[in-house]
């Protein structure tokens, strides 16, 4: 398995726990939509990447999802947003391997 998209709505704690044995041995690309109510039930950052793989690098993706898109590293907030979370072996595939700031076109 290489990307896995997870739009739940709220049950992201459920999927993640879940889906930790795949995600360990697969390693995959995750695509996230965290709710505020996954994020609440997750409770932070060390919980979340308790339910990942090791040093998985989560990143925020900035944009309209229509035309340019942005991934800089993510903050966890109390708000609706969309995750990439990238294993670590694979940065050198972007541009800029600190990820400070990617930037990518939709076509």
């Amino acid at each position: 398995m290489g990307v896995v998209k997870i739009d739940v709505e709220g049950f992201e704690p459920s999927v993640l726990r879940g889906l930790k044995p795949v995600f360990e041995r697969d390693r995959p690309f995750i695509l996230l939509e965290l709710s505020v109510e996954g994020l609440n039930e997750i409770g932070g950052e060390a919980r979340l990447r308790v339910c990942l793989f090791d040093d998985a690098k989560v990143l925020r993706v900035n944009g309209n999802y229509r035309f340019a898109h942005s991934l800089e590293p993510h903050r966890f907030e109390p708000r609706l947003c969309e995750v990439l979370i990238v294993p670590p072996e694979h940065l050198h595939l972007f541009s800029n391997p600190s990820v400070a700031s990617l930037k990518y076109q939709s076509r």
